[in-house]
């Protein structure tokens, strides 16, 4: 996976349909790329997640990165989506806190997620 380039997906957890829509084009084009990236996000509703998905539908790693201790999801909703992530070859949960941690919603979040792309693709800002 480290000699796939990372593109760092972040955006609104108010996503519009709109940008849910093209959330999900967007990675669908990104895996039909000549060499297909690892999508990297925060797990979050909205964006981060729609982004995982795709990911995981397309069959391109995903990485998510989290603001929770790693035996922690949030938001809770996506537990099967983190468990789905962890048990793909070539996907991964990140996160700087130790087990038992739960911070939630983490304002650093962003940049944790943006170091860990080349290449960054906003996904529908708030309204």
């Amino acid at each position: 996976m480290l000699l796939k380039p990372l593109v760092a997906f972040v955006g609104t957890r108010d996503l519009s349909s709109y940008g849910h829509v093209w959330c999900q084009k967007l990675v669908r084009g990104l895996a039909d790329a000549h060499v297909p990236p690892a999508i990297v996000s925060g797990l979050a509703l909205g964006a981060d997640g729609v982004a995982h998905q795709a990911a995981l539908d397309c069959g391109l790693p995903t990485i998510g990165v989290i603001a929770t201790g790693i035996d922690k999801v949030y938001p809770r909703q996506h537990e099967r989506l983190a468990m789905d992530i962890v048990r793909r070859p070539g996907c991964a949960l990140l996160t700087d806190y130790p087990l038992g941690s739960f911070c939630g919603i983490d304002l650093d979040s962003a940049r944790r997620v943006a170091g860990n792309g080349f290449y960054y693709l906003v996904g529908d800002l708030a309204r």
